[in-house]
């Protein structure tokens, strides 16, 4: 009996512990909206670390029991990068804020990603459970230079 009351108070606390303000994880997506600093609706890669920077620190406000190191600074900016690197399909050092009814700009969907993953790596730094757990845009990475590595071997040579 005892043992049945013990796992019931682990569940409530553990329910308790990952519930977040919605307001609170609004704020957390509102600095993207902002990080366009020099108003030229395009987001570059200043503006990318300060808002990196910005939001990771942040964190801790919203899901509580996180805390930011230096190495989750560190990796964020990293995984960040990647992912500009990824979204920025002109190889223009920037993505543009500008959308349309029918679709979202591609700065608003790096931004909605980077949140997501930035979130997950505070979390596992912080060994507890990722609230975004099915966000893993790398996953099929390792797969495609693999494909990658096989085409460059197996090609058929021009002469």
């Amino acid at each position: 009996m005892i043992f049945v009351f013990l796992l019931f108070l682990a569940t409530i606390t553990l329910s308790a512990s990952a519930k977040v303000d919605p307001f609170a994880r609004r704020e957390l997506h509102v600095l993207f909206q902002k990080a366009d600093a020099n108003n030229d609706r395009y987001l570059d890669q200043k503006e990318l670390k300060r808002f990196v920077d910005t939001f990771t620190r942040r964190i801790p406000r919203v899901y509580k029991g996180i805390e930011v190191t230096g190495d989750t600074l560190e990796g964020a900016r990293i995984l960040a990068d990647e992912l500009f690197k990824r979204a920025d399909k002109h190889k223009e050092g920037r993505l543009s804020y500008k959308g349309t009814l029918v679709k979202k700009s591609d700065a608003t969907n790096f931004g909605e990603l980077a949140e997501k993953v930035i979130i997950n790596l505070a979390h596992e730094v912080n060994e507890k459970p990722s609230p975004y757990a099915g966000v893993n845009p790398f996953s099929n990475m390792v797969y495609r230079q693999k494909r990658s590595q096989e085409f460059q071997i197996n090609a058929p040579v021009l002469v």
